[in-house]
C-alpha cells in the first residue's frame, strides 16, 4: 500500500481538528468525527512494514466497526448509552469496550510521542515499551504482555522510521508535539463521558 506524502502530518491534522471541537457550549463529539481522525493512524501502521501487522490487526477492526455504527449513534455518547439501556456495556464487542480500547490506543501513542520527545536518543522501540506498559499492560496477562512487548523489539529504529515518514526530524517533532496536546483533549472527553455515567474503565 502507498506511503507517500505527509501521513504524520495527516494524522495529526486530524486530531488538532477534533480537539478544536471540543469546549464549553460544544455539540458532542460525533462517532464520524471520532472515527475519521482515528482512522488516519492506519497510515502510520503501513509506514512500519510487516512489524506493525499485530498493532493493525488489532486496531484497524475497531475503527471500522465503530464506523459502521455512527448510522444508529451520532455521537460517542450515544454510543455508551445504547450499551446501557441494553445492559451491555462490558461486552467483548460492546461499543463502549470498543471505544475504551481506542482511547488507549490514542494514550499509547500519546505515550510513545512524548518518550521521542524526550530527545534524539530515545530509541522508537524504547518508547513503544514503555508506552504499552504505562497503558496496557496492567489489562492483559503476563504470556500476552511478554508476546506484545518481544513483538515492539522487531519494530523499525528511529532512524528508518524517520526517513520513512518523509519529514525532516525537527518537523516530526513539532508534528508529534501537536497530537500529544490535541490527544489529551480528546482522550479528557472520553474520560469525561465515562465519569459521566459513572462508570470504570478497568475492563
Amino acid at each position: 500500500m502507498a506511503t507517500g506524502g505527509k501521513p504524520l502530518r495527516k494524522f495529526t491534522g486530524a486530531f488538532q481538528a477534533l480537539a478544536q471541537k471540543v469546549g464549553p457550549g460544544s455539540p458532542p463529539m460525533t462517532t464520524k468525527d471520532f472515527t475519521k481522525a482515528c482512522s488516519e493512524l492506519q497510515s502510520l501502521f503501513h509506514l512500519m512494514g510487516d512489524e506493525a501487522e499485530f498493532w493493525y490487526d488489532e486496531y484497524v477492526p475497531k475503527v471500522e466497526k465503530m464506523q459502521s455504527k455512527s448510522r444508529d449513534a451520532a455521537t460517542l455518547e450515544e454510543l455508551v448509552e445504547q450499551d446501557m439501556a441494553n445492559n451491555s456495556v462490558k461486552a467483548a464487542d460492546s461499543n463502549t469496550t470498543i471505544l475504551l480500547r481506542l482511547k488507549r490506543a490514542l494514550e499509547v501513542v500519546k505515550v510513545l510521542f512524548e518518550q521521542l520527545l524526550k530527545g534524539r536518543g530515545v530509541e522508537f522501540q524504547s518508547a513503544a515499551t514503555t508506552a504499552y506498559m504505562v497503558v496496557f499492560a496492567a489489562h492483559h496477562e503476563k504470556l500476552i504482555q511478554n508476546i506484545v512487548i518481544e513483538a515492539i523489539q522487531s519494530l523499525p529504529t528511529r532512524a528508518w522510521l524517520m526517513s520513512k515518514i518523509n519529514e525532516e526530524e525537527g518537523d516530526v517533532l513539532i508534528e508529534i508535539k501537536k497530537y500529544v496536546d490535541a490527544s489529551e483533549v480528546v482522550i479528557n472527553y472520553i474520560d469525561d463521558i465515562f465519569a459521566s455515567k459513572g462508570m470504570e474503565m478497568d475492563w
